[in-house]
């Protein structure tokens, strides 16, 4: 049986719709919280990697950080994105920014504090001299793959979570093994791990993972939703839910982040599909696709209601 905490839940990454100017869509944004908040969410994951952070500048970060956190306006609560590949002290500035914004925490990009293949000691002590720079400021991890994949070790794991400061982390190994070892090194403490393949969300649930924050919080938030809550119900719906999310998340890759901006306009959003990250055109066959997505996603809600 999970262990339950108050994390459990789904957080989606947020998009960043634009304008044709190229500039952050506010009234889209406005527009895109209110579809998440429909959904029975726990929480929203803004300046994330979906919200295409490596491409804004430090002042549209901030930005819309802050504009998320009083759109929301304690709904529900929102982490941010807070270091990027500045010096440290740079990074240590924009947590202290970011968190007195009002997140709910600040997340550490873990591929941010050491060189791609450094050791594990050299990323101990950057991450190290960040905490004690930063207070008793909450702290999350994201093991982003961009811009190379750093995957946290088992020990290093249960080394982050033994420091207190660490409250959330969205693991991204894609292997069901691998997190099931890193939520039971952190089960002793504040640290919650959540699942971002849904491919094998029910085994992470069952295995005490603390919820879901993937790309499919673009598609189906509510269904993903439905499963943290009813995941260790006697129920016919939880395997055949499981089955949907298997069968349906080559759809949802193909042309990520893109597919989800055009998703979410054939569902009523008025947002342009515009990225920075990426520019696809799309097929009437890749429209059929999204759109017979979409009825199968109302399909199953109707069914689990």
């Amino acid at each position: 049986m999970a262990v339950k905490n108050k994390n459990e839940g789904v957080w989606p990454v947020m998009l960043t719709p634009f304008t044709k100017d190229n500039s952050i869509d506010w009234s889209g944004l406005d527009q895109l919280i209110d579809w998440y908040l429909a959904a029975d969410i726990t929480g929203l994951f803004a300046v994330c990697g979906s919200s295409e952070m490596f491409d804004l500048n430090v002042d549209e970060r901030i930005s819309l950080a802050d504009y998320t956190l009083k759109s929301v306006s304690n709904k529900v609560p929102v982490i941010v994105s807070g270091v990027f590949g500045d010096s440290l002290d740079e990074q240590i500035e924009l947590i202290k920014i970011m968190d007195g914004l009002g997140a709910e925490a600040v997340i550490c990009l873990v591929n941010q504090f050491a060189k791609e293949n450094g050791p594990s000691n050299s990323w101990k002590m950057n991450v190290e001299y960040i905490l004690k720079q930063t207070d008793n400021i909450k702290l999350g991890l994201y093991e982003c793959p961009l811009p190379y994949h750093r995957l946290l070790s088992i020990e290093e794991t249960k080394w982050a979570a033994e420091t207190g400061r660490f409250v959330w982390m969205k693991e991204t190994s894609e292997n069901p093994k691998i997190f099931s070892q890193k939520v039971h090194a952190a089960q002793n403490s504040l640290l919650k791990i959540l699942n971002a393949d849904a491919r094998f969300l029910l085994e992470s649930l069952n295995d005490g993972g603390a919820g879901y924050c993937g790309i499919a919080t673009n598609f189906f938030p509510n269904l993903l939703s439905w499963m943290c809550l009813h995941y260790n119900d006697q129920n016919n719906y939880v395997n055949a839910l499981q089955d949907f999310f298997n069968k349906n998340q080559p759809i949802i890759d193909h042309k990520y982040l893109q597919n989800g901006k055009v998703f979410l306009q054939i569902s009523g959003l008025d947002i342009l599909t515009d990225c920075r990250v990426n520019s696809f055109d799309f097929s009437d066959l890749e429209y059929n696709d999204l759109n017979h997505l979409r009825k199968n996603i109302k399909q199953m809600e109707l069914a689990l209601n």
